[in-house]
């Protein structure tokens, strides 16, 4: 065994729950739930749910622990937003996440490991965007959105790269790259934006002015993710 794997799972385990603490104090303890995106939650509490399920199939107990830990923590954050958020998230978006849970659960007291593996990497490479468009089209109301989670989730998803591709799950590795480099555009969003955005007024006006109208118009035309 590749002398690094131990501290990498270690590290990778460590940001997977400590990156999603931040974000269950600013739902779940404080009730703050502006700019948080009902389909990213909902997914995020999925991808987790199917890493718990391949850990229980595969056999892995360290896994299943930690992948454990941090679907219960989604799932309550999930459950926070629904109960605290104004605009209650369309009821359908619930069916298909206990719907997706059941799935995993069958998946994984049939031993297909291999299935779920794949549906936990396939929703990785989707599971932050929801979240980044709302960053994106809606700046002015993150203050559900914990900064944290971000940071974590970039140093995770780049130890978690490394451990899968030590051992040649070069799919799995893709995809916890792809994982850290998504949390860390949403840092970016949330911390570099307004820095950004006074150079593109000072230096690129016009540009400045066409991003800020196309994302109104978006505003308009699509409806909250």
């Amino acid at each position: 065994m590749t002398p690094l794997l131990l501290p990498l799972f270690v590290l990778g385990s460590a940001t997977n729950i400590l990156g999603a603490v931040p974000q269950a104090r600013r739902t779940v303890l404080q009730r703050q739930t502006d700019g948080l995106s009902p389909l990213g939650l909902r997914a995020g509490m999925l991808v987790n749910a199917a890493w718990f399920a391949y850990s229980l199939a595969s056999g892995s107990l360290g896994l299943a622990v930690i992948n454990g830990i941090t679907t219960l923590i989604c799932t309550a954050n999930v459950v926070a937003h629904r109960v605290h958020h104004p605009v209650k998230p369309a009821t359908a978006l619930d069916v298909a996440a206990v719907a997706g849970l059941a799935l995993w659960a069958a998946l994984a007291m049939t031993g297909q490991a291999a299935a779920l593996s794949g549906v936990a990497v396939v929703l990785g490479f989707v599971v932050g965007l929801p979240q980044l468009a709302s960053l994106v089209l809606h700046p002015a109301t993150t203050k559900g959105v914990a900064v944290g989670g971000y940071v974590l989730g970039s140093i995770g998803g780049v130890a978690w790269s490394v451990y899968w591709g030590l051992q040649a799950h070069h799919f799995a590795a893709g995809g916890a790259l792809y994982g850290g480099v998504v949390a860390l555009t949403g840092l970016a969003l949330l911390r570099g934006r307004p820095v950004i955005s006074a150079l593109l007024a000072h230096r690129q006006p016009a540009l400045h002015r066409g991003l800020r109208d196309g994302a109104a118009r978006a505003r308009t035309l699509l409806p909250a993710v």
